[in-house]
């Protein structure tokens, strides 16, 4: 998440342009954590909390510590991530490295150039 950081902090022109913009704080809804998916409407929002990497982290940290993954009362998810969080945060972390890293770097040359 660091790399996306850096990268976004490198597009933004003034040292003040994040704390003028809210959007690029991440939603409630969109973290699977403490919020039931299952209250959520099905579409594009459900589907991208169900697959969100930051639940899949949290999620994977609760087991490694022997906290319950899934709260009493709650049935347990069924989806891909939920059922494999440790390999799904893993391969995701992975990916954004992949993704961000040399966007972030490319992005600090050409700042750094200028």
């Amino acid at each position: 998440m660091s790399w996306i950081g850096a990268w976004i902090g490198l597009l933004c022109r003034s040292v003040e342009s994040p704390k003028r913009r809210d959007d690029l704080a991440i939603p409630r809804i969109l973290r699977g954590q403490r919020v039931r998916l299952s209250t959520k409407p099905t579409g594009p929002l459900r589907t991208f909390a169900e697959w969100n990497p930051i639940s899949a982290v949290a999620n994977t940290t609760r087991s490694l510590f022997g906290n319950p993954v899934q709260p009493p009362g709650i049935p347990p998810a069924t989806n891909w991530p939920a059922q494999h969080a440790a390999l799904y945060a893993l391969l995701t972390a992975l990916a954004i490295i992949a993704v961000f890293m040399p966007l972030a770097l490319a992005r600090y040359r050409r700042v750094a150039s200028h």
